[in-house]
């Protein structure tokens, strides 16, 4: 909020080998002021399946065993957009990472829940000790998480 460079913001998360365009808010939005939100209202479906996606399955059983360097949780990056010069292209600033959040799947498959209009803290990029702000978002996958512990259980399977 106290950086003035930062003025259009957007959200962007990673899965696996899914095109970055396509984990990221297809626009920017102004930054809001103190105490005031903004909604994307981004949606976004990951397709899983065992017959056409069987190595992005298998990342997401990685993700829920103890060793995955993401602790199997998904990370949401708050990511400023540089400013657009008055020709229409972007000034010399790269995107800069202003917060980050996360999301535990296997959290959500200890607890049998899918999170639905959820608010987590978006955390400094610099200092995750340190809260920023939150963001409400829905995730959806409790299922395909239990059907692919089911599989690792399965000799063979994973």
């Amino acid at each position: 909020m106290q950086n003035d460079s930062v003025k259009q913001l957007f959200v962007e998360y990673r899965f696996y080998d899914v095109d970055p365009e396509m984990t990221e808010t297809p626009f920017s939005l102004p930054k809001p002021r103190p105490y005031q939100s903004i909604a994307f209202n981004f949606s976004n479906s990951i397709q899983v399946d065992m017959k056409h996606n069987y190595k992005r399955r298998e990342y997401l059983a990685s993700m829920l065993l103890p060793d995955h360097p993401d602790k199997g949780r998904i990370k949401f990056t708050v990511v400023s957009e540089p400013p657009e010069l008055a020709t229409g292209e972007s000034a010399q600033l790269e995107c800069e990472d202003v917060g980050v959040a996360y999301v535990s799947l296997r959290d959500m498959l200890a607890k049998g829940q899918d999170l639905r209009d959820q608010n987590i803290d978006i955390l400094n990029p610099d200092d995750e000790s340190h809260v920023i702000g939150q963001m409400m978002v829905t995730v959806s996958c409790v299922d395909v998480l239990k059907a692919v512990e089911g599989e690792m259980q399965i000799v063979g399977t994973y």
